[in-house]
């Protein structure tokens, strides 16, 4: 089982038959969450980093940092003009 630690920027291994933490893994700023997928990984969303972190379940490692590039530039945001009246 994989826990994120937001204030901590780590992701927290636990053994869920012992609750016990097994490790903890370094990645990106700000993770609200982490994800397994049925290729054997853990991907991990790092909020202010702007990046996706994967994990190898088995091993406990970083294998990558994918950046997804997003900028508030990319969409601007327009709002309806407001009439006072």
């Amino acid at each position: 089982m994989f826990a994120s630690n937001t204030t901590d920027a780590t992701v927290s291994i636990i053994n869920p038959g012992t609750k016990m933490v097994m490790g903890t893994v370094p990645v990106g700023k700000d993770p609200v969450g982490a994800w397994p997928a049925a290729n054997g990984h853990v991907y991990v969303d790092n909020e202010t980093d702007q990046t996706v972190t994967e994990i190898n379940v088995a091993t406990g490692a970083v294998t990558e940092t994918i950046n997804l590039g997003l900028s508030l530039a990319m969409w601007p945001i327009t709002l309806p003009a407001k009439s006072y009246g």
